[in-house]
């Protein structure tokens, strides 16, 4: 008897769809991120996939500038549409994985995860495989793009300092300013803390009924009984460029105004920047805060008796927390 064969036996073909659709999308989830993966260095390295390579009708050089730049735009929102699939496949997942909570038991849940993960580990591996090998054949058989450069595209890395950017370095900035790594411990502390504060304000709700809270509970407790520490996303390279970055104070990274990068300076250029543009100020000893929200809060209730806002604008208007001095 096949696993699906038991699924249906034994909890009916509902749960079997809900498995496989989990799988399914975890598959889906895997080849998105390989996609997105590939794009990038794609972009950081200035190759065209030939699936990119539109020509223009024209042959004169304000049309071959156009083409330059939508190629860059198309491999930009690839990327960005890889992205948005592969967020989209997660929060999937979590709501599948969450119906079948309900519906069959703990070690079979267990299972059906560990089914689903090693075939998305599966699919995640040959598509690594075909992509890597499709990106050498861009690099070793398609002559570089150098005409990319020549647009206004910043790179991911714009190293204004008058160091020189270590490798390892430059790897682990490529990833992005929205590049978060994988936590090493789970917050358990923290999510029992927010699990009992939600009970207790469901507990109040429901007057003091206490059946939604203890589900609550249950549920958080189950799940955090089937999570495991994730895998890191980090290398040792990557690691060590971390402690180096922290530990040199002469230098300073900044996220892009706009678009997905990041700029290497000088810290004493930075701070000269940052003058330029605030220009005269007055430092005050003093946040007035505090001042401002209890002279707020005293206005307000004279202006409601006044009948100068509803009840719910009200709401909205009153300042609830007053930062400590």
């Amino acid at each position: 008897m096949t696993f699906n064969e038991f699924l249906s036996t034994r909890y009916g073909a509902g749960v079997t769809k809900i498995s496989k659709n989990i799988k399914d999308t975890k598959c889906k989830m895997a080849r998105s991120k390989n996609q997105m993966i590939f794009l990038q260095r794609c972009i950081s390295n200035n190759v065209v996939p030939k699936s990119f390579r539109i020509r223009s009708p024209l042959k004169n050089k304000n049309a071959h500038r156009l083409n330059r730049l939508y190629r860059i735009d198309l491999l930009i929102n690839a990327k960005n549409d890889a992205k948005k699939r592969f967020f989209k496949s997660v929060a999937k997942i979590k709501t599948l994985e969450a119906k079948l909570e309900n519906k069959v038991l703990n070690e079979d849940l267990q299972l059906i995860v560990k089914i689903t993960d090693t075939a998305k580990e599966r699919t995640f591996l040959k598509s690594k495989m075909h992509l890597k090998k499709k990106f050498e054949d861009l690099l070793n058989n398609t002559p570089r793009q150098h005409n990319l450069k020549e647009t206004n595209v910043k790179p991911v890395v714009l190293n204004l300092s008058e160091k020189e950017l270590p490798p390892h370095h430059k790897d682990l900035l490529n990833l992005g300013p929205q590049f978060v790594p994988t936590s090493k411990r789970i917050p358990y502390m923290d999510i029992i803390t927010s699990t009992e504060a939600a009970a207790l304000k469901i507990t109040y709700e429901n007057k003091k009924d206490e059946t939604k809270a203890q589900t609550l509970r249950q549920d958080v407790l189950r799940a955090i009984k089937m999570t495991k520490t994730p895998k890191t996303n980090m290398t040792k390279e990557n690691w060590k460029a971390i402690k180096e970055i922290k530990a040199d104070s002469d230098t300073s990274i900044y996220p892009y105004d706009k678009g997905a990068g990041l700029v290497r300076i000088d810290t004493i250029s930075a701070k000269e920047r940052i003058r330029e543009q605030i220009g005269n100020t007055t430092i005050i000893q003093e946040d007035p805060t505090t001042k401002i929200t209890r002279k707020v809060q005293t206005v307000l209730p004279k202006l409601k008796k006044l009948n100068r806002f509803t009840q719910s604008e009200y709401k909205k208007l009153y300042p609830t927390h007053i930062h400590s001095r």
